[in-house]
C-alpha cells in the first residue's frame, strides 16, 4: 500500500490519534454507569419507576430511556436496566422477549442527549457545533425512537404479541 498512501507512519499515527476520543468517552460512560448504580438516590428512583401506577411494559421503556439518558449510551442503559430490573420486570408478567425489544428501542430514545460520547465524537469528526446540528440529531435519534418505543408498547398490550 506504500504506493497510495505515501507517509505511512503520519498516517498510522492520526488514525491512532484518532481512536483515542472513541475509545476514552465509552470508557468514561461505562465508569459513569458504574457510579450512577452505586448511589443511593438511584435505588429511590428504580423504587419509584416501579411504582408506578402505569403499565409495567411502560415501566421498563420508562426506566431505560431514563438510564440510557443519564449515562449518555444506548449499550450503557441497557446494561443497567437489565442487571437491575429486569426480574423485576418479569415477575410483573412480561414475557423476556417483550422486554428485550422494548428495552432495546426505548434505549436508543435518551442515549444522545448533548453529553453523550457518541454525539461528541460524531460532532469532531464532523467538525460542527452542537448549536449547527443537534436539532437535526435530536430529532431523528431521540424523538423518533420515543415514539417508536410508545408504539411497540401499545401494540405488546394490545394484542400480547412480541
Amino acid at each position: 500500500m506504500r504506493k497510495f498512501i505515501p507517509n505511512t507512519n503520519k498516517t498510522v499515527f492520526e488514525g491512532a490519534v484518532g481512536a483515542l476520543l472513541p475509545i476514552f468517552n465509552t470508557a468514561s460512560e461505562v465508569g459513569y454507569g458504574g457510579v450512577i448504580k452505586s448511589l443511593a438516590a438511584f435505588t429511590a428512583v428504580k423504587m419509584g419507576i416501579v411504582r408506578m401506577a402505569i403499565p409495567s411494559v411502560f415501566k421498563v421503556g420508562i426506566s431505560t430511556t431514563l438510564l440510557a439518558g443519564i449515562v449518555g449510551s444506548c449499550s450503557g442503559g441497557t446494561a443497567i436496566a437489565l442487571e437491575v430490573l429486569s426480574k423485576e420486570f418479569i415477575s410483573m408478567g412480561i414475557a423476556p422477549e417483550a422486554l428485550h425489544r422494548i428495552m432495546i428501542i426505548a434505549a436508543g430514545g435518551l442515549d444522545t442527549f448533548p453529553h453523550s460520547g457518541a454525539i461528541i465524537t460524531l460532532l469532531a469528526v464532523c467538525q460542527l457545533t452542537h448549536r449547527e446540528s443537534y436539532k437535526d440529531i435530536a430529532v431523528n435519534t431521540m424523538l423518533l425512537p420515543l415514539i417508536a418505543t410508545f408504539a411497540v408498547s401499545v401494540f405488546y398490550l394490545v394484542t400480547g404479541i412480541y
